[in-house]
């Protein structure tokens, strides 16, 4: 059980960096080529933002009013998005996906498709899903029409980004199956540790850190890169390099402005154990940083350290512009996964590495 589990949550946090901070509309697009990734946990744009809070699924207006739209126990497993108004969401009973929409002042809450597979996100005014070798849309009346039929050596949603949906490879971590939803063409994608927001997509190309652009430029923005942690839905991107020492280093860099040094590993391992306050000892290792989500003000990692049979995780937090590390969230007996970010909100859930159940929270970060 506990292996499953972390294979789970291993999951869960490679995707959490992959869409974060949905904010405002791609400004480039038509309404009916407008593209919403979905997540699992928290959904913004200008209307306000849409989580999960414990059971409940909530929409928080800008002016912090909070209405609560649907109850969703623990072990049911959701993923949303948010175009204009309206939350679209998928509710599991025995790993079978509906797919409801509802008003966010929480009225007109309608079925409108069972069995749906995995809702990757919207399209316009469609819902884009993932059933089996299948890639289907959904109208708002609830007709399912397939797309395509991905190919035999395709496996899961890495990202989806302006109209086109990247999938991994089986057995090649360092290459894309890519579907054009406008085209209805596909391409392959060399690279890996793709990150994608609202305005670019981020990947590592031969340690190149590369950009692509809503319509389909590609730029280099930082060679000798080591590992992508995050992006934000604006130009920013976390990642880091290595020291002569071989020690990692993280950066901050935004547009084609300076990248900002946040902070070593050094500094992460020195504060880990000014928080457990023992050494480590020999066959014990911070188990390292897993992913990072931006804020406004803010860059949080989700930090792992295990002793024994027990683990330590922490969300740790640093200034955009570098600084002293600061310690925003700690369990000693439960797991932490920090999920994504919208403005100063950061959205994670908790679970028990036994017998669940998993928590989902949302904290704001100042």
């Amino acid at each position: 059980m506990k292996k499953l589990l972390s294979i789970f949550l291993s999951a869960i946090t490679f995707l959490s960096v992959l869409v974060v901070m949905p904010n405002v509309f791609a400004s480039t697009q038509k309404p009916y080529e407008t593209t919403f990734s979905s997540n699992d946990s928290i959904y913004g744009n200008s209307n306000g933002t849409v989580y999960r809070q414990g059971d409940k699924l909530i929409f928080k207006s800008p002016n912090s009013k909070t209405i609560t739209l649907d109850k969703i126990t623990y072990n049911r497993n959701t993923d949303l998005y948010m175009r204009g108004k309206t939350v679209f969401y998928t509710v599991s009973n025995s790993n079978k996906y509906t797919l409801y929409s509802i008003s966010i002042n929480g009225k007109n809450k309608k079925k409108i498709a069972e069995n749906i597979g995995y809702l990757i996100g919207g399209y316009g005014y469609d819902s884009i899903t993932k059933k089996g070798k299948a890639i289907n849309k959904i109208d708002q009346k609830g007709k399912v029409t397939k797309v395509t039929t991905l190919p035999s050596d395709v496996s899961y949603v890495s990202a989806f980004f302006s109209k086109k949906i990247y999938f991994t490879y089986k057995n090649n971590p360092s290459k894309y199956y890519v579907y054009n939803l406008k085209t209805g063409k596909s391409s392959s994608l060399k690279g890996k540790e793709i990150n994608a927001g609202k305005n670019y997509l981020f990947y590592l190309n031969n340690n190149n850190l590369m950009r692509i652009y809503q319509n389909g430029k590609k730029e280099k923005l930082e060679k000798d890169v080591y590992r992508i942690y995050g992006c934000n839905d604006g130009a920013t991107v976390v990642y880091s390099k290595k020291d002569k020492s071989g020690k990692e280093v993280f950066y901050r860099k935004t547009s084609t402005k300076k990248a900002k040094k946040l902070c070593t590993i050094t500094e992460i391992e020195k504060k880990v154990l000014s928080i457990i306050k023992k050494p480590f000892p020999d066959y014990e290792t911070l188990n390292g940083v897993e992913c990072a989500v931006i804020t406004k003000n803010n860059v949080c990692f989700n930090v792992s350290h295990y002793e024994f049979e027990d683990s330590t995780d922490m969300l740790i937090s640093v200034n955009i512009n570098g600084g002293k590390l600061k310690l925003f969230e700690r369990n000693r007996t439960h797991r932490i996964n920090i999920l994504r970010a919208v403005g100063s909100n950061i959205s994670f859930l908790v679970t028990n590495d036994e017998d669940y159940p998993i928590k989902y929270s949302v904290k704001t970060l100042k």
